[in-house]
């Protein structure tokens, strides 16, 4: 039986600096989750979902529409589907027609890909209802049917005609559709006419779609089925940056602060993003509050200054910022211990909003009693929300402490599948963690080549731990198994490790 040194696993895993995010997207949790465990004065729910709430149970169908938005999107309060469905429903009821979009994309998401053959036929009903009374959502929904060929047959011209009939009314997705459909990102590469494509991406850009410009970009980047032409595609994000398009702007930070068609110019990003964020676009207020907490070249690191972006941000809900400033808080705890209840307070709102790397800090500090009172099933529950949204540190956080808690059986098979998860995702420490289960047979199985072989793709991978575990195998394996080994771990893929 090999033994490993997993008390230092637990100091490189989860003694880890703060470090804020750079983040831009949300991350929304999947649905059929455990419950959300929260803090003591955090256990309220948002104030806008109380007020949307009392409205909506007061009969009010925008308000339930709003609502269901929410829970379907799972940005601000958790996700769920069960819920939004019924307030989508209320608010059909009440005469709301916007509504009837969203409950059939609820409707299809829940039937199983069509098994529930109720649900999806009602959801296709309903938005050939909405289509019918011109709601360019209902043509958006149906034309991504037909390009993706999921509930109806693929079908390049009608996906073409569904997208270009929201665009004329008024819909820029339509144009970013009808440009991604073009662009051969669906597929019908025969049918597909690039040089098209690009117009259609331009003219959604400029009506102010920022994925039609991503899109563009790397096109015109990549040379992806049209000529390489850098020049050309920062041309067109700073033409429309000065026309007034704020995601523009953004966009065209980036392009300075990556040099992409163009000079790398840290000075001329910084300003187009700080422009972007006078505007309130959400996701360069993060940014500017990113590039004061680091400081560059050219401006001076200011946390004040971080703080004050990242809040204008969270006011918005951005979860993302509400995590940024809970590790910013959480850093200046030791010198101000009135910071970390705010530290707390923010990670919560980020968590409860779906935010999954607040979620599985979160998880840290309760096992750890780091900020607040140590809890194993807090831990266990906000880790299990993490892991369940596919986020691979808390897949391995949430093993680890079911390895430590709980001698289980069943709880050891759990962790044991979830540290293949994350070994099949290509970290290293996944490959680590079953090397150990592996050769110490505690489901009952000893498989010493198998365990030599994750080993050695977690050792090629760079971690330390595994290095020094290879050699305890040097007397207890053939060459000919060592050879098997190291045949099995070359078909790995591994990120190389970061401490």
């Amino acid at each position: 039986m090999m033994t490993f040194p997993t008390h230092r696993l637990s100091q490189s895993l989860w003694t880890r600096s703060l470090v804020v995010l750079v983040a831009s997207l949300w991350i929304a949790a999947g649905s059929g989750l455990a419950a959300i465990i929260t803090l003591e004065s955090n256990q309220a729910k948002p104030p806008e979902i109380a007020t949307l709430e009392r409205a909506a149970g007061n009969g009010s169908g925008e308000a339930a529409l709003k609502l269901a938005k929410h829970l379907a999107a799972g940005q601000v309060i958790p996700r769920d589907l069960g819920a939004a469905e019924k307030w989508f429903r209320r608010a059909v009821d009440a005469q709301v027609m916007e509504a009837r979009t969203p409950l059939a994309g609820v409707l299809l998401e829940t039937s199983n890909e069509g098994a529930a053959v109720d649900r999806a036929a009602e959801g296709l009903r309903l938005l050939r209802t909405a289509a019918a009374d011109n709601d360019p959502k209902a043509f958006l929904t149906l034309g991504m049917l037909y390009a993706s060929g999921r509930f109806l047959s693929p079908d390049f011209s009608q996906a073409a005609a569904h997208f270009a009939k929201a665009a004329e009314l008024g819909d820029n997705e339509g144009w970013y559709r009808l440009g991604w459909l073009h662009a051969g990102e669906a597929g019908f590469l025969e049918q597909a006419e690039p040089e098209k494509s690009l117009e259609m991406l331009e003219k959604g850009f400029r009506e102010g779609n920022l994925a039609a410009g991503q899109l563009l970009v790397r096109m015109l980047n990549e040379g992806a089925r049209v000529p390489r032409d850098e020049a050309r595609a920062f041309g067109i994000v700073k033409s429309a940056a000065e026309a007034g398009n704020v995601e523009a702007r953004f966009f065209l930070g980036e392009l300075y602060e990556q040099g992409k068609g163009t000079a790398a110019d840290p000075a001329l990003a910084f300003e187009a993003y700080r422009s972007a964020a006078n505007e309130g676009m959400v996701q360069a207020q993060n940014r500017v509050g990113l590039i004061f907490l680091r400081g560059n070249e050219a401006v001076e690191a200011d946390a004040d200054s971080a703080r004050s972006w990242f809040e204008k941000a969270a006011q918005q809900g951005s979860p993302v910022s509400h995590y940024n400033l809970g590790l910013l808080f959480a850093s200046e705890a030791e010198e101000d211990p009135t910071a970390v209840r705010q530290a707390v307070d923010h990670l919560v709102a980020a968590a409860n909003r779906g935010f999954v790397p607040a979620q599985d800090r979160l998880g840290a500090w309760y096992r750890d009693g780091r900020y607040v009172s140590q809890d194993v099933v807090a831990a266990t529950a906000w880790f299990r929300l993490a892991a369940n949204a596919g986020y691979v540190d808390a897949k391995l956080n949430l093993a680890h402490l079911l390895d430590s808690v709980s001698p289980e059986p069943n709880s050891r098979q759990t962790a044991f599948n979830l540290y293949r998860e994350a070994a099949s995702a290509g970290h290293s420490m996944g490959h680590f963690h079953l090397a150990r289960y592996f050769s110490s047979g505690v489901l009952g199985r000893v498989d010493l080549v198998s365990a030599y072989a994750h080993l050695l793709a977690a050792s090629g991978a760079g971690l330390p731990l595994a290095t020094e575990a290879l050699p305890q195998f040097n007397s207890v394996l053939s060459d000919a198994e060592k050879q098997a080994a190291a045949e099995q771990a070359g078909q790995w893929k591994v990120a190389p490790w970061q401490e």
